[in-house]
């Protein structure tokens, strides 16, 4: 439907690994696909993916529909440095762009912030965006990629070159001059980097990798409560006052977040304590589904509570501006694809 219904310019996103399919099929640009996933696009259509505001979302697709990375690319070589140009335009996608400008003509001429803010701040196309049920298994990797920690990667690959190596003194006055850290934690930094042995040890330690933990559906207890069976864990969720909680030897347990919905969007309860953990050690997160009178519960890491793929694949949008359902259909083998158009 959407090489038919969309205008020639339009784009369409979603996770790499199926956009030269939806080139093909389409007959449309697509910002992330096999060619650039090792790009800084998968952090982007990562966060877009993983973020709890809408807000943030629809500026990140906004810069890429406008500028693809050229953004990134224009930042990182005017300032030589990737973590400050992530960190600037992570910043300016969220103002308009009169603000946008102020805040880049500090830095740069107005030339340079002009051209740039073509790239972040355009009249953007059509836009497209797929969520789709093979992105649940693989939302380890696209939430790590969204949740990447820019500084710490920094930390980890400029502490580990071979000018700095084993140099205390050299890393410490990096750490001290770039993130302001006091020389007994710039010390304590260090001697954990150079504890990281691996590859996997490292990615580990930049950014978790937050997945979905499977979903179930959710028995009456009465008209106010349900009693929801979730990856072992016997929920109870309280809808009057908005409680989920298991009971334990040791007591009440809580989930750190359940979300709830609401007649306008969605109400996210967080617990501090007695909070249930996942295998991974990571902290359970749950969003209640309602489907007619009927309830059910998805189970996954916190992170991903209020996270735009929880509310688009699994809560129908419910509350969002800029998201509107395009088509919903079911593969031949049985997975759900939901495309949504974008209103800018």
């Amino acid at each position: 439907r959407i090489k038919e219904d969309s205008k020639p310019d339009a784009i369409v996103n979603s996770w790499w690994d199926f956009g030269h399919w939806f080139k093909y099929w389409t007959d449309r640009a697509v910002t992330f696909d096999g060619t650039t996933q090792n790009t800084d696009q998968a952090h982007w259509i990562g966060r877009a993916l993983l973020t709890g505001s809408e807000k943030e979302a629809i500026a990140i697709l906004r810069m890429l529909d406008c500028g693809d990375r050229r953004g990134f690319e224009m930042l990182s070589k005017v300032t030589d440095d990737g973590t400050e140009a992530v960190s600037t335009l992570k910043q300016i996608i969220l103002l308009d762009r009169e603000e946008a400008k102020k805040v880049l003509t500090r830095k740069f001429d107005e030339n340079f912030s002009e051209s740039l803010l073509g790239k972040t701040h355009c009249e953007p196309p059509e836009d497209y965006f797929i969520t789709s049920e093979d992105m649940v298994g693989k939302s380890g990797v696209w939430s790590h990629f969204g949740i990447w920690d820019f500084d710490r990667a920094l930390v980890y690959n400029t502490l580990k070159k071979k000018e700095y190596g084993n140099d205390l003194d050299k890393s410490v006055r990096f750490l001290q001059e770039r993130f302001g850290y006091s020389k007994n934690n710039a010390e304590k930094l260090f001697y954990e980097v150079q504890s990281i042995t691996t590859s996997d040890r490292a990615n580990n330690w930049i950014a978790p990798w937050p997945g979905y933990a499977g979903s179930a559906g959710c028995g009456k207890m009465d008209n106010l409560t349900l009693s929801c069976a979730i990856s072992g864990i016997p929920l109870v969720v309280n809808l009057s006052t908005n409680e989920a909680y298991a009971e334990s030897t040791t007591g009440r347990v809580h989930p750190k977040s359940i979300s709830f919905p609401a007649d306008k969007g969605i109400m996210v309860r967080k617990y501090n304590e007695s909070v249930i953990t996942l295998q991974n050690g990571r902290s359970l997160g749950v969003a209640l589904i309602k489907d007619g009178e009927s309830y059910s519960i998805v189970a996954m890491d916190s992170d991903l509570t209020a996270s735009m793929f929880t509310r688009l694949f699994y809560q129908e949008g419910i509350g969002l501006k800029h998201f509107k359902k395009f088509s919903d259909e079911t593969t031949m083998f049985g997975s759900r694809v939901i495309v949504w158009k974008v209103d800018w």
